[in-house]
């Protein structure tokens, strides 16, 4: 099994933010797989396969950065969002990291 590339929690401009997860009888969008509620500093995943999870996390992260940021019309972009959060999912699924010894590449 892979790396888990959900936190449980995370902060944006100083704000802690906080990941949970409702199984999909306990979910009333019919229409989406997770939110973000700017109010509770929370995003919400249902619970489904761990590719869908993991694209609804990068999905309400966007749109988490995008409120922080004040760009309240690009957060409302559902596609420019979800492109963005499946870019932003794909890098960090295959990102690599080398061991370093201060502060430079070992070997």
């Amino acid at each position: 099994m892979g790396r888990q590339l959900i936190p449980s929690r995370f902060q944006v401009l100083g704000c802690n933010i906080e990941v949970v997860y409702r199984d999909p009888e306990d979910w009333d969008h019919d229409d989406a797989v997770g939110m973000y509620d700017p109010m509770s500093h929370r995003i919400t995943v249902v619970v489904k396969s761990q590719q869908m999870m993991e694209h609804a996390f990068y999905h309400e992260l966007v749109h988490c950065i995008l409120m922080a940021l004040g760009k309240n019309e690009l957060s409302a972009d559902e596609s420019f969002v979800d492109t963005f959060a499946g870019l932003l999912h794909q890098a960090m699924k295959t990102a690599t990291y080398e061991a370093k010894t201060n502060g430079r590449k070992k070997g």
